[in-house]
C-alpha cells in the first residue's frame, strides 16, 4: 500500500508541477521579461556646446611641443636627456625623502661587477658538482 502511494506520488508530482504553468517559471526565474519600451532611455546626441570657442594663437607665440611619452621614456632610460635639470618642488621633496643625494652614481657598474663575481662562483660550483665522482650506495 505504501509502495503504491509512493509510486503514484512520484508519477503525479511532475503533472502537478506542469499544471502550475507560469507561476513555476516565475519561482524558478526562467520566465522572460522583455523590457518596457517606454522606460528605455535613449542617450542624447553628442553636440559641441555653443561656448566652445578656441582662442586663436597670439602672433609670435611659441607653439607648445606635443608630449611624446615614449620619447621621454627613451631619453630617461638611455640617458639621452635633452631636458633641463629643473625639478618641481614635489620632485625635489620626493628625491630628498629617497636620499637621492647619497645615491651611488655608478650603480650599474657596481651591480655588474657584483653579478660577475656571483656568476664565477656559480660556474665553479657547477664544475665541482659535475666533476665529483658518484658514490655507489649499496
Amino acid at each position: 500500500m505504501v509502495k503504491n502511494f509512493i509510486v503514484m506520488l512520484v508519477l503525479l508530482t511532475p503533472i502537478f508541477l506542469i499544471s502550475c504553468g507560469s507561476e513555476l517559471a516565475k519561482v524558478l526565474g526562467t520566465d522572460k521579461m522583455p523590457p518596457d519600451e517606454f522606460t528605455i532611455l535613449t542617450k542624447p546626441n553628442l553636440i559641441i556646446p555653443p561656448e566652445y570657442n578656441l582662442r586663436p594663437p597670439a602672433e609670435g607665440e611659441v607653439r607648445p611641443t606635443p608630449q611624446q611619452p615614449s620619447r621621454e621614456l627613451q631619453a630617461i632610460l638611455f640617458n639621452n636627456s635633452n631636458s633641463s635639470e629643473d625639478f618641481s618642488q614635489s620632485e625635489i621633496n620626493l628625491m630628498t625623502g629617497a636620499d637621492v643625494a647619497e645615491s651611488i652614481p655608478n650603480i650599474k657598474e657596481v651591480l655588474d661587477s657584483e653579478m660577475r663575481d656571483v656568476e664565477e662562483v656559480n660556474a665553479n660550483l657547477e664544475t665541482q658538482i659535475i666533476n665529483t665522482p658518484s658514490k655507489k650506495i649499496n
